[in-house]
């Protein structure tokens, strides 16, 4: 059955009988929307309430007491606020549509065919969306069903809302972060997709907006990220010419690699891993993010950089959602993603049954999914290959290995690096010195930088 806004969650029809009560009409959205989150509010307290008159009464029933707790009067007068406010809502809303108001996320809801319970369990999720940092959301599934449904037996039978084939999920509105390995559904956290943030909130997408990507990023709002406009392509870097074709063979699966979808018709097969994940492995200072510029750069796109230290955050939950901003403003700028240093973020996953052990746990899970429905460039770069999480392997495009370049290379990046402009001794040997000295570019630059300020 298909839930129309306009009707209680108690089950009063639209157009029934009701005692008429001084009602205004909403003057936008956002003001309906202040009105239900503040009905989420209320149910979290009872939420609250039930919780701790349970815990009274389990005790009692342990020491062979009767009586029930005195939380009980509490929550009946809150459980009866709730119904009046959401009938007082409910009634304000059919006055706005009388007047010729239509909300989006009502419109949102007939578009779906959301059920009752679907729409309580998107203005949950859309309630979480709004909440600051460090107050309380309620995003496991088990929670938002609690919450809705006062029954055990209601929320259990509410589950299958949430199961991978209900409508807020099949059909890309709603998504599930994925908990430890073995965890069920129930157990997962939920979020509203950028796709229905969209709908809801009347935002434009790029494409709609006829806006250029270079001109999108300008406007995206600050994160855990940073935007480098490429200074050179691939042609200006001094590479092995086995690590060279590897990074071409990189350009030719993002500009012609299509064909491979499209013509050869491998898109029919492949649901996820449309883009491209690549790993640049290799000691500091070889030329790895050096080369991911230069991949960027030659594509005509910015690099979006990301690492540990901008990912991570102390506060629950967070460093997920941290997670998933950085590879939504990634696709929305058409930027080339660089994950720096990523063995910080994506070493294997741990055995202990810790609360910090499962969080980890939870972090790579996502991150492995987000590589896998990301549909750009995504390059990796880490000198600790052997710790990263074995599950990052099926989701690799191309691992390419970054070792101290041979004497003519280093003898390439000697010359390069000094000016015309700078005096030089009559003594001084670029082929000498790219001969008798294994360094890594990296360290060349160190070298030339102290000699031009000791001259």
């Amino acid at each position: 059955r298909v839930f129309h806004p306009g009707t209680t969650v108690t089950g009063i029809p639209r157009g029934a009988t009701m005692r008429r009560e001084s009602a205004t009409t909403y003057s936008d959205q956002f003001e309906y929307l202040a009105d239900r989150f503040e009905l989420i509010r209320l149910k979290c307290d009872a939420y609250a309430l039930r919780g701790e008159a349970g815990d009274f009464e389990r005790t009692a029933r342990w020491n062979d007491r009767h009586g029930k707790s005195h939380l009980l009067g509490s929550i009946d007068d809150l459980d009866r606020t709730i119904q009046r406010r959401e009938e007082a809502v409910t009634r304000r809303l059919r006055e706005s549509e009388a007047s010729g108001h239509r909300f989006a996320i009502d419109q949102f809801a007939e578009t779906h065919q959301l059920s009752r319970e679907e729409y309580e369990i998107l203005l949950v999720l859309l309630f979480n969306e709004s909440a600051a940092r460090g107050q309380g959301r309620i995003s496991s599934g088990n929670d938002i069903l609690n919450l809705l449904f006062t029954s055990h037996v209601e929320a259990l039978r509410a589950s299958r809302y949430l199961s991978s084939s209900s409508t807020l999920l099949n059909h890309g509105l709603v998504r599930a972060l994925p908990e430890e390995e073995g965890c069920n559904f129930l157990r997962s956290s939920y979020e509203v997709t950028e796709k229905t943030l969209r709908e809801i909130l009347g935002v434009r997408t790029r494409a709609e907006g006829g806006e250029s990507a270079q001109a999108q990023t300008s406007v995206l709002p600050e994160g855990p990220y940073r935007f480098i406009a490429p200074r050179f392509q691939l042609d200006r870097v001094v590479l092995d010419s086995a690590i060279r074709q590897q990074l071409e063979d990189v350009l030719w699966q993002m500009n012609d690699g299509r064909v491979l979808f499209d013509d050869w018709e491998l898109g029919r097969l492949l649901e996820k891993g449309r883009g491209v994940v690549v790993l640049l492995s290799g000691l500091p200072g070889t030329g790895k993010t050096m080369s991911a510029e230069a991949l960027a750069g030659s594509l005509g796109c910015k690099l979006l950089v990301a690492d540990y230290s901008q990912l991570e955050s102390k506060w629950i939950g967070e460093t997920e959602k941290n997670i998933v901003t950085v590879f939504r403003a990634a696709r929305d700028s058409g930027s080339v993603l660089l994950l720096d240093e990523a063995d910080a973020i994506l070493a294997g996953r741990l055995e202990g049954g810790h609360y910090n052990d499962r969080a980890y746990n939870r972090q790579v899970s996502l991150l492995l999914q987000e590589l896998e429905q990301f549909e750009g460039l995504c390059i990796l770069t880490t000198n600790r290959e052997t710790s990263l999480d074995e599950g990052l392997a099926r989701r690799l495009g191309a691992t390419i290995q970054f070792g101290i370049p041979g004497p003519a290379e280093r003898e390439q990046i000697w010359r390069g690096l000094i000016s015309p402009r700078v005096p030089l001794a009559g003594d001084v040997d670029f082929t000498g010195l790219a001969a008798d000295f294994a360094l890594c570019g990296g360290n060349i630059k160190n070298a030339v930088v102290t000699a031009l300020r000791g001259a």
